[in-house]
């Protein structure tokens, strides 16, 4: 195979990189960290469940944007992106609940 002919194709192609969750980290290191996770991973080190996540991202028009989370079909998977969740958690704990912890400007 030439991978000069095919690695243009590959390059645009490309599925971007997941993140790895260490098993060190506590619930302010990950929040703290940058790049995409596995919500799966996410919340083992959150005190909220895989379930309580999606039910919200369900419930809202723009997800990826708002929560920074969202299904990817390329993944088959729900992804963090980790910048605008971490925002997002930092509301909730602030308010104390996942409907007025929202951003409405």
């Amino acid at each position: 195979m030439r991978m000069k002919k095919f690695a243009p194709y590959y390059r645009a192609h490309r599925l971007p990189k997941i993140q790895t969750v260490e098993k060190s980290w506590d619930g302010n290191t990950l929040l703290s960290q940058e790049g995409r996770f596995y919500l799966t991973d996410v919340c083992e080190k959150i005190p909220f469940s895989t379930h309580q996540i999606r039910y919200q991202v369900r419930r809202c028009d723009n997800p990826k944007e708002e929560y920074g989370v969202w299904k990817d079909e390329q993944y088959k998977a729900y992804l963090v992106d980790m910048e605008k969740f971490s925002k997002w958690m930092k509301r909730i704990w602030v308010h104390g609940d996942f409907n007025t912890g929202r951003d409405d400007d």
